[in-house]
């Protein structure tokens, strides 16, 4: 429990942002931009970095790691709020919407990452949590900043705002640092035996299915046909992260199908 407290604590505040419903108003006001300029030369930039960085994010993940990408996606949120309250000027704008598409690109590392940190029978928990949390983030944060703009001085001041977010931002990189465990780290706390670990029992037979292990359907067809579960492993983290997830979601989906259907026996 305490990994997904972590896992969703991250979420949850670089999403409790006050300021982002007044990122216009802002940029207008304190920024003196005009509208034509955010919409044909800051905006724009926000859909070309997506363009850019949403798919090899997801192989260099695979390359170098979870953690070290999804801690660039943190120190892309970080820049953004420096960008924000300290530079001026349509290029640092713009610039600013580059590390936001950075860090929002992440979003697909984070939610696979949840499915590596957790037994595979708590992978739907783990992924919906992270995604209520990281969209629970935003409610609250857009409460918060409607309270502050519209019953205190904050109105008049909307930097402040800013700054509050800045600090969010920050408390998720600890929380992030301090509290959210490597995938290995996981594994070696549950050892051999208990699901996600690399070494195969030595009471289970070749044909036979450790006990703990989720396998998917595919994964359960090779081991029938003699082969070992790892070979029938997927290879990288990213395709086992998926693998759990498919699998989660299809045991969710039995539980609630019709209850002949569920315990008919064949002929």
């Amino acid at each position: 429990m305490a990994t997904l407290l972590g896992l969703w604590s991250v979420g949850f505040c670089v999403n409790l942002q006050p300021s982002e419903p007044y990122l216009s108003r802002y940029l207008l006001e304190d920024k003196n931009l005009t509208k034509e300029q955010l919409n044909n030369d800051v905006w724009p930039w926000d859909v070309y970095a997506n363009l850019l960085f949403l798919v090899p994010l997801g192989a260099l993940a695979e390359a170098v790691g979870y953690r070290p990408v999804i801690l660039g996606g943190l120190l892309c949120r970080e820049a953004t709020r420096v960008v924000l309250i300290f530079c001026e000027g349509i290029p640092w704008m713009a610039f600013m919407q580059v590390t936001y598409a950075g860090a929002v690109s992440v979003n697909s590392v984070y939610y696979a990452y949840a499915a590596l940190v957790v037994r595979p029978a708590f992978v739907a928990r783990a992924t919906g949590g992270a995604i209520a949390a990281y969209h629970g983030g935003n409610i609250l944060g857009s409460l918060l900043g409607e309270l502050l703009v519209n019953e205190t001085w904050v109105g008049q001041h909307l930097r402040v705002l800013f700054y509050l977010s800045w600090g969010f931002t920050s408390l998720g990189v600890v929380c992030f640092c301090l509290l959210l465990p490597s995938p290995l780290a996981v594994e070696a706390e549950r050892g051999p035996g208990e699901g996600g670990g690399s070494e195969q029992p030595a009471s289970c037979g070749q044909g036979e299915q450790p006990a703990g292990i989720l396998v998917a359907p595919a994964d359960a067809g090779q081991l029938q046909g003699g082969g070992s579960l790892q070979s029938a492993r997927p290879q990288g983290q990213l395709s086992r992260a998926l693998t759990m997830v498919r699998a989660a979601w299809r045991i969710e989906a039995l539980r609630h199908s019709e209850p002949s259907r569920r315990w008919a026996r064949p002929p």
